[in-house]
């Protein structure tokens, strides 16, 4: 059965602080794909807790140290059911952050997931300009999530990539000196090298994109089908 999305949550602040909520609430064995964001020129040491499920923090932290910006993203392949408060911690104080949680429904809960992003700096406003670089699923089916954020002075909207569902963006990131967010995702059914797109209205500016992929549960994975000979009949063997 394919992958649906809970409802997702988010926070962000203005004013400096080590620690920012959000309260997202989970089905037993949801998967949660996490994004935080926080103004600085280097990354520091983040956390995400909630203190019953375990976040682990995929690919590195993408740094705008022109724009003083970070963003990192966060999954938990195993959550227990509940309406936890999740927690993004910084090692010290900082301002502008912000932190952005969708829960999945339908994934592995024992395949690590695989991710990146970049930043670009004027990648010009043509269709899928706005670019994570490629990721490689290790399995499939597949969730693809893909993340992107505004982080010069500029007003962009966004679109979806092509292909893409597009979840629309962030209120509470926008309301703050978060200029303009946006997230959506697809459903794979390859392991090819694929990138998170999104289509910009001003190509001038800086933009951090990220991009995530972990498989559903119960997919085919990597793993091929072959026919073997058996007294004389035609039988399918697995291998793995």
């Amino acid at each position: 059965m394919a992958y649906s999305k809970g409802t997702m949550a988010q926070n962000a602040a203005a004013a400096t602080g080590t620690a920012l909520t959000c309260t997202p609430t989970y089905l037993a064995h949801d998967s949660s794909w996490v994004v935080v964001t926080y103004d600085n020129t280097s990354a520091i040491t983040e956390t995400v807790t909630d203190g019953v499920n375990t976040y682990v923090k995929v690919g590195s932290t993408v740094v705008d140290p022109t724009n003083s910006q970070c963003m990192a993203q966060f999954f938990c392949k195993d959550c227990a059911a509940g309406t936890p408060t999740v927690s993004f911690n910084l090692a010290s104080t900082r301002p502008n952050r912000g932190i952005f949680v969708l829960p999945i429904h339908g994934l592995d809960n024992t395949t690590t997931p695989v991710g990146g992003g970049q930043l670009q700096s004027g990648a010009g406003n043509a269709i899928d300009a706005i670019t994570s670089g490629n990721i490689t699923p290790p399995a499939q089916p597949a969730f693809f999530g893909g993340f992107v954020l505004n982080t010069s002075s500029l007003t962009p909207t966004y679109a979806g990539g092509t292909g893409f569902a597009d979840n629309g963006g962030l209120s509470t990131w926008d309301s703050i000196s978060l200029p303009h967010s946006r997230y959506e995702d697809v459903r794979i059914t390859s392991t090819s090298a694929k990138a998170a797109t999104f289509t910009t209205s001003d190509g001038s500016g800086q933009n951090i994109t990220l991009a995530i992929t972990a498989p559903e549960a119960g997919g085919g994975g990597s793993s091929a089908s072959f026919l073997v000979r058996n007294n004389n009949r035609m039988r399918p063997f697995m291998h793995f």
